[in-house]
């Protein structure tokens, strides 16, 4: 199964890249805040 993203040109796949990874790195840190927040919730 090829992957969508190899039929665009090299600098729309590398702007792709670009802009796929810090949503994935925010969408982490909120999760991980969310459950620090529950543990704080429900320990103390």
């Amino acid at each position: 199964m090829a992957k969508p993203y190899i039929a665009f040109p090299p600098d729309k796949k590398f702007l792709m890249k670009k802009f796929e990874i810090p949503s994935q790195v925010s969408y982490l840190s909120i999760h991980v805040f969310f459950i620090f927040a529950w543990l704080k919730l429900n320990l103390f």
